[in-house]
C-alpha cells in the first residue's frame, strides 16, 4: 500500500508538471477529456458535436499555473464541462499513504496489546507486557 500510494502521488505530480507545458486530450463523438494547466477537463457534447478530430491530441501550451484551484462546472445548453484540479487526485492517495506509513504491521500470532510474537507460547500470558492472550 505504501509504495502504491507513493507511486500514484508521483504519477499525479508528473501529470501536473506535464500539463503546465502541454495540452493532452482525447475526443470521441460526445465526450472530450483534456489535461491542461493543472486541471482535468471533461466536456460532454450530446449529439456528437466534437470541436475537432476525434482521438488523441497533444499540443504545446504557453500556459501559466492553473487558474482553477477548485472544482468548476460550466453548463451550456445542452453541453456540460467539469474542471477538476489535479491536486484533488493527490489528496486521497497521500492520505492513504500516510495512514499506511504510520500504522504498525500486525502479526498473525502477536499479542493484542504489544504485538509481541507469541509463537510457541503456551502459558496464556504475554512475556513482554503481561497481558492475557
Amino acid at each position: 500500500m505504501l509504495l502504491g500510494g507513493l507511486a500514484a502521488c508521483l504519477f499525479v505530480v508528473t501529470a501536473w508538471l506535464v500539463s503546465l507545458y502541454w495540452r493532452i486530450g482525447y475526443a470521441s463523438l460526445e465526450i472530450e477529456f483534456q489535461l491542461h494547466a493543472g486541471v482535468v477537463c471533461f466536456l460532454y457534447l450530446p449529439g456528437g458535436d466534437i470541436l475537432h478530430e476525434g482521438g488523441w491530441s497533444m499540443t504545446h501550451s504557453e500556459s501559466s499555473l492553473a487558474k482553477h484551484w477548485w472544482i468548476k462546472t460550466l453548463d451550456y445548453n445542452p453541453s456540460s464541462m467539469w474542471m477538476i484540479p489535479l491536486w484533488l487526485f493527490i489528496v486521497p492517495f497521500l492520505l492513504a499513504t500516510l495512514v499506511a506509513w504510520r500504522s504498525k504491521p500486525v502479526r498473525l500470532n502477536g499479542c493484542i496489546r504489544c504485538n509481541y510474537d507469541l509463537t510457541g507460547n503456551e502459558s496464556g500470558i504475554c512475556p513482554e507486557c503481561g497481558g492475557k492472550i
